[in-house]
């Protein structure tokens, strides 16, 4: 998939595509198979526009990081 950053509350491709509705369900979808299965940790990548927590890529797709969350980080 090509990657995305969030740019003003939407999750946005390389491309220009934006695919805030996909990393939401995908989100939901997560949280609950892990709620479904008394998950009580997870190992989640840095930094992404799904899992970052903490900081994340600042949408300019130059690798500039700024505080935030991810989507499913902000979820669970």
């Amino acid at each position: 998939r090509p990657p995305a950053e969030e740019i003003n509350g939407k999750l946005i491709t390389v491309d220009g595509d934006d695919v805030t509705v996909n990393y939401e369900l995908g989100a939901k979808m997560s949280l609950e198979i892990a709620i479904e299965n008394n998950c009580h940790e997870a190992i989640l990548k840095s930094k992404s526009p799904m899992c970052g927590c903490g900081q994340v890529y600042d949408g300019s797709f130059q690798g500039k990081l700024i505080e935030g969350d991810g989507v499913f980080a902000r979820l669970a």
